[in-house]
């Protein structure tokens, strides 16, 4: 496993009220097999993301538990 170090930067949110945000862009992410265009699933926990292809998705969908809602 490969280990890349990344800064969480400001982004703009609603109203223009700042959030976190977070780049992924490079060759390596081609390397690792990811390329444009691709589908991804985004899976997390406290204090953990995990981003993988999903080939199998057509679009963008929030899978969250029941009572939770999907915010961008």
């Amino acid at each position: 496993m490969k280990i890349k170090h990344l800064k969480v930067y400001e982004g703009s949110g609603k109203n223009y009220i700042p959030i976190p945000k977070i780049v992924l862009q490079g060759k390596w992410l081609d390397r690792q097999g990811f390329s444009i265009g691709d589908q991804i699933t985004v899976t997390y926990n406290e204090d953990q993301i995990t981003i993988m292809k999903s080939s199998d998705l057509q679009d963008s969908t929030c899978m969250e538990p029941e009572g939770s809602a999907c915010k961008e």
